[in-house]
């Protein structure tokens, strides 16, 4: 009898101390289970020195960049094949993109996870984040009749964070509501984005809402309105997108967008 081989299959991922990358694990792993197939995490991380650099911070001792060489044992442990969560890898890859980091990897079948690449051996699995936004801006302008509507951005060489900020801009243009520079903030996927989210309310006092790019970033949302005394629901309306655990149990439960990552793992 031919005995069964048993695939190993290596994963590229980031962030794990936030949801969606857990989520992600999770589904991952049940799925090994039910193929019999062994899967081995490398697992990129970030301190919040980090995230603060990027958003022009001056942590200068900040020695983060190393976290980047646990992608490249991946390629040295004969792996069948490999799973890439890029949209929580390519922080870090800022001379990188993303075909160029497929093509780093391709000698055996890879799959990319929130990011879209054309690249042999390469496929790619990416949310609708398009009818997201769409929702969200709907439910705003049509249901709470907001008209000054800012927008907190995830990072401008992510694939997801430019379709979300490019269908926000759309409704805006839609609703023929005007918007500028200054109700778009820049932001990073992170909790840390404090600071912009300060600015940006600083720019725009009269703001009724603030469209997240995703879950993590409206929570720093909540917390500076409180600083601030704006009441989140009464003041200000704010919205996210992936519909994490942690969501439901704001005050008052933050507006999101649910995306299935157990289902896309």
């Amino acid at each position: 009898m031919n005995k069964h081989k048993r695939y190993n299959v290596g994963i590229l991922i980031g962030g794990v101390h936030t949801y969606f990358p857990k989520e992600h694990i999770s589904g991952i792993a049940t799925a090994a289970k039910e193929l019999d197939i062994n899967v081995c995490f490398f697992l990129g991380t970030q301190t919040q020195d980090f995230f603060e650099d990027m958003l022009g911070g001056t942590h200068k001792d900040s020695f983060d960049y190393q976290f980047n060489t646990i992608h490249d044992y991946s390629l040295m442990g004969g792996l069948d094949g490999l799973i890439i969560n890029y949209g929580t890898l390519g922080l870090q890859l800022k001379n990188e993109t993303a075909e160029k980091f497929a093509r780093k990897f391709n000698s055996i079948p890879t799959v990319f996870l929130t990011e879209i690449v054309h690249a042999h051996n390469c496929h790619s699995l990416i949310c609708d984040n398009r009818q997201g936004i769409q929702l969200v801006m709907e439910h705003l302008t049509q249901e709470h009749n907001c008209q000054k509507i800012l927008f907190v951005a995830g990072p401008a060489q992510n694939t997801d964070a430019n379709e979300r900020k490019n269908t926000y801009l759309e409704m805006m243009a839609k609703y023929h509501l005007p918007v500028n520079p200054k109700m778009i903030a820049q932001g990073d996927y992170s909790e840390f984005v404090d600071k912009q989210i300060e600015k940006l309310l600083d720019d725009n006092p009269d703001a009724q809402a603030i469209v997240f790019a995703n879950d993590e970033m409206a929570f720093a949302g909540y917390r500076v309105c409180e600083k601030r005394g704006l009441k989140v629901g009464k003041d200000i309306l704010i919205t996210g997108f992936d519909d994490c655990e942690r969501a439901s149990g704001m005050e008052p439960p933050l507006t999101t967008i649910q995306q299935d990552g157990v289902l896309m793992g």
